[in-house]
């Protein structure tokens, strides 16, 4: 059955992969707050268990798996990052996915869409990789009116509704990771009008 698997220690772990001077600092911190937090690992077994559960049997892609931890929850998930960790299997930009066509029965991504430069071109990308039926599951912050308070006043990403979500942006190349909006999800998926465009604009999806 699935469970949190407590495995090695990190730093083990990362001795035989990768020098830690090899790696964003940010990650190892985020990495070694899970293995102290059993906290932590039973509220992100409860998110993947959703996402999972929403995916039809297969193989699924993990978008943004930051350390991987995901694996400790399904092992045979295909993980993926723009950064390098020890448990990502590809590192690859989400807008630009190295796989080919219907490959994947599921792609999951947990608070990742809002950190993305281009989420349109990545949502294409996502129709792309995705067999006909396969499905495409997130879980991402939804900007309500009780909602926006606290992510205004105690989250530290931004929360910029007045962006268009839709247009076309150039490349950065010198873009942070970690840099995020987190209005994205709630000005592409909120109204039925948003949810009307993304439809139009990608004829392959329909969102729920």
């Amino acid at each position: 059955g699935s469970h949190i698997a407590s495995s090695k220690p990190f730093d083990r772990e990362l001795a035989m992969t990768r020098s830690a001077a090899d790696l964003d600092q940010r990650q190892i911190i985020h990495r070694n707050q899970w293995e102290k937090k059993r906290s932590i690992r039973l509220l992100y077994r409860d998110f993947h268990r959703q996402l999972l559960d929403s995916c039809p049997e297969g193989r699924v892609l993990d978008i943004g798996s930051g350390t991987a931890h995901i694996k400790d929850f399904r092992p045979d998930i295909i993980s993926t990052d723009i950064l390098p960790f020890p448990g990502i299997d590809v590192v690859a930009d989400a807008h630009r996915l190295p796989f080919p066509n219907e490959v994947f029965s599921g792609v999951v991504m947990l608070d990742v869409l809002h950190h993305l430069e281009r989420p349109i071109e990545f949502l294409k990308e996502a129709s792309r990789v995705l067999k006909p039926g396969g499905r495409l599951a997130m879980i991402e912050p939804a900007m309500t009116a009780v909602a926006r308070r606290f992510y205004d006043y105690f989250h530290d990403e931004p929360v910029e509704m007045n962006v268009d979500p839709f247009a076309n942006v150039a490349i950065n190349p010198d873009r942070d990771p970690f840099d995020a909006n987190q209005a994205i999800p709630t000005l592409l998926f909120a109204t039925s009008a948003a949810r009307s465009r993304v439809e139009q604009v990608i004829p392959a999806l329909r969102v729920r």
